[in-house]
């Protein structure tokens, strides 16, 4: 596991997880400009949900047999599979997301499970 550069959340590094947020943030700027702007304009920053998704690697977003197949990948390609689960689950949940507020859109991101 610490071969992984999933460390950072384990240790608390804020340095690195800071750095970790940052990419993730162009890869979802990139990945889903919209909603990257949607969720700007409402002061929904990523380490809000996506430093629980990468510390729990899904475990508490999905059931057991999806968070097998993330891991799986996990293990075979590394961190950027992270990435990927994270726009997969922003891209299906875009249209559920776009038009509601931060206090609406929060409860979705922490409990992906009941709405994917």
């Amino acid at each position: 596991m610490t071969k992984y550069p999933i460390m950072p959340f384990y240790s608390f590094n804020d340095v690195l997880v800071r750095k970790i947020m940052q990419v993730y943030k162009q890869v979802f700027a990139y990945n889903l400009p919209e909603l990257c702007e949607h969720f700007e304009l409402e002061n929904i920053q990523p380490k809000q949900y996506v430093f629980e998704w990468f510390m729990t690697l899904f475990t508490r977003a999905f059931d057991l047999k999806l968070v097998t197949r993330v891991w799986d990948f996990y293990f075979l390609d590394g961190v950027f599979i992270l990435f990927k689960t994270a726009i997969a689950i922003l891209t299906m949940l875009e249209e559920q997301l776009i038009d509601r507020e931060f206090d609406e859109i929060l409860p979705i991101l922490q409990h992906v499970s009941q709405y994917i």
